[in-house]
């Protein structure tokens, strides 16, 4: 379906608030598109997650963000990482902004990149013993991050009654494994939608 970018850009700052809120979304950029994704391939809205560089203060650090219709529009939500003087959400000409312009999209095998970049995503919520090491309480942070996120998602899709969709796609019951997983594993408290999340699959 055509994108409906009001409602994009209204899903998106939804995410946010109930997210990351206030604070500079470092390291937060493949957590927020992956839900993101995931919903808007279950609502049809033609897209892709875009694996690029971006620069913090200098740095070119990796960065991953939506763009959509396959043309030059893109969805940014952790846009401030890289301006804190940004709105939490950009949503268009990828060319047409001071903080996007800069940024370089690596032409790799996208299958590739997103594996990758999925497994050392779904390690901490696997909790497997050779994972990537992090700083504990910034692992913390990510796990709580992430299970936010699946919340939101999981209420968007219920929402929007699309919880039959879901069931059948393997890209969105991918994105929930690493989550159950945790969550049976694990004593969580504050998930409106934790044993919804955990009967799926």
């Amino acid at each position: 379906m055509p994108a409906n970018y009001n409602v994009i850009k209204e899903i998106a700052g939804d995410f946010v608030s109930q997210t990351y809120k206030n604070d500079i979304p470092n390291g937060y950029c493949f957590s927020l598109c992956y839900p993101l994704s995931v919903l808007f391939t279950l609502m049809d809205i033609q897209h892709e997650i875009t694996f690029g560089k971006a620069l913090q203060k200098q740095i070119e650090l990796s960065h991953f963000w939506i763009t959509l219709d396959g043309n030059r529009t893109i969805l940014d939500a952790t846009i401030k990482q890289f301006n804190p003087n940004e709105f939490p959400v950009f949503l268009g000409d990828i060319r047409e902004n001071e903080t996007t312009k800069k940024y370089k999209i690596i032409e790799r095998t996208d299958h590739d990149t997103f594996a990758q970049t999925h497994d050392s995503w779904a390690e901490p919520l696997f909790h497997q013993e050779h994972r990537r090491p992090f700083p504990p309480d910034l692992e913390i942070k990510l796990i709580s991050f992430n299970l936010t996120a699946a919340n939101v998602l999981i209420s968007y899709i219920r929402t929007f009654g699309l919880k039959d969709k879901l069931l059948s796609s393997a890209y969105g019951l991918q994105y929930f494994q690493p989550i159950r997983f945790y969550l049976k594993n694990h004593h969580t408290t504050g998930m409106a939608c934790k044993d919804e999340i955990i009967r799926l699959g």
